[in-house]
C-alpha cells in the first residue's frame, strides 16, 4: 500500500524512503499513526532497508512473522547511539525476525533497534531531548515475539537510554553472531545546562525483561546478554544464555557528573 515490497534486496533503498516518508517525525511529525502491518504473503517474506529509519509516536509495528533485513557498509557518525528502528515514545514492535548486516569502519555503530534518547551537542536523531523538556516521558514502549540478529561489532541488538518509563522487552531471541552485544540500558540528561556538569541525571523506572534467550554474544569483559545502568523497579523473568562474557549486570546509575533530579530520585540521595 506505501510502495514497500518484498523479496527484492535491490528494493532497500527505496524501501527505506518509502517507510521514512511514511513514519518519521523527522519528515512528518504529525503524520501516520496506528498499527502498520507487514503482508507475509509467501508466509518467509524479507523486507530489505539500508538506513536508520525514525518512528513517531503512536506507532505499532506488526511484522506478521516477516523478516526486515539492514544492510549498511561505511562508517556513519550518526549512527552513534542509534538503531536501524529507533523509537522513544509509545511504540510497539513486535512478531517477526529482525537480521542486521552493517560492515562499519567504526566501533559501537548501529544497533538493531534503539529506544529512548540520552541528548548530546551533534546527535542526529531525536536531539534535545532533554527529559524535563519534554511534553511526556520517554517510553511507554514494548518489544516483544521478535528474533533479532546482527554481526555488527561492538553495537547492541538493542540499545536503550535516558530516562525511560514503562518498557517491556518480551519473548525474545538475540543472537549477536559472537560480534555484537545483547541488551544495554543507560542514565541520561534531565536538563540542559550549557556546561555539562550542571546538567541532572535522569534514570529509568519500570523495565520488565520477560522470557530472553540470548546466543553468540561477543565475550569480552564488558559484555553481557543485559546490563543495566542507572535504573529502578526492574523486573526480569526467564532468562538463558549461550556464549557471552556474563548473563546480567547492574550498576548504579552514577554518570560522570552525578546531579540527581529532585522529583525523580527523591531528595537527592544516592541511591544503589
Amino acid at each position: 500500500r506505501y510502495g514497500i515490497i518484498p523479496n527484492d534486496s535491490s528494493a532497500a533503498h527505496a524501501n527505506t524512503l518509502a517507510l521514512r516518508q511514511l513514519c518519521s517525525p523527522e519528515i512528518s511529525p504529525h503524520g501516520f499513526v496506528g498499527r502498520l502491518q507487514f503482508s507475509n504473503t509467501t508466509g518467509s517474506d524479507t523486507y530489505y532497508f539500508d538506513d536508520i529509519i525514525t518512528f513517531r509516536d503512536g506507532i505499532s509495528l506488526d511484522l506478521q512473522n516477516c523478516t526486515l533485513n539492514f544492510t549498511k557498509s561505511g562508517a556513519d557518525p550518526h549512527a552513534v547511539n542509534a538503531g536501524f528502528i529507533y523509537a522513544v515514545r509509545d511504540f510497539t514492535l513486535e512478531n517477526g525476525s529482525i537480521d542486521i548486516h552493517y560492515a562499519s569502519a567504526g566501533a559501537g555503530q548501529g544497533s538493531a533497534i534503539a529506544i529512548g534518547s540520552r541528548s548530546a551537542p551533534g546527535f542526529k536523531y531525536f536531539p534535545n531531548h532533554f527529559d524535563k523538556l519534554l511534553p511526556s516521558p520517554q517510553g511507554n514502549i514494548c518489544i516483544r515475539n521478535l528474533r533479532l540478529t546482527s554481526d555488527n561489532p561492538n553495537a547492541q541488538l538493542i540499545l536503550a537510554l535516558g530516562g525511560l518509563q514503562n518498557v517491556c522487552l518480551e519473548n525474545l531471541v538475540l543472537d549477536g553472531k559472537g560480534r555484537a552485544d545483547g541488551i544495554y540500558y543507560e542514565f541520561g540528561w534531565e536538563t540542559n545546562e550549557s556546561n555539562p556538569t550542571q546538567r541532572q541525571t535522569s534514570h529509568a523506572h519500570n523495565l520488565r525483561f520477560i522470557n530472553i534467550v540470548a546466543n553468540n554474544l561477543k565475550r569480552n569483559g564488558d559484555a553481557a546478554a543485559i546490563v543495566v545502568y542507572g535504573a529502578y523497579n526492574v523486573l526480569l523473568d526467564g532468562i538463558s544464555v549461550n556464549g557471552a562474557y556474563s548473563a546480567v549486570s547492574f550498576g548504579t546509575g552514577e554518570s560522570l557528573f552525578y546531579r540527581p533530579a529532585a522529583g525523580m530520585d527523591d531528595i537527592g540521595a544516592k541511591r544503589n
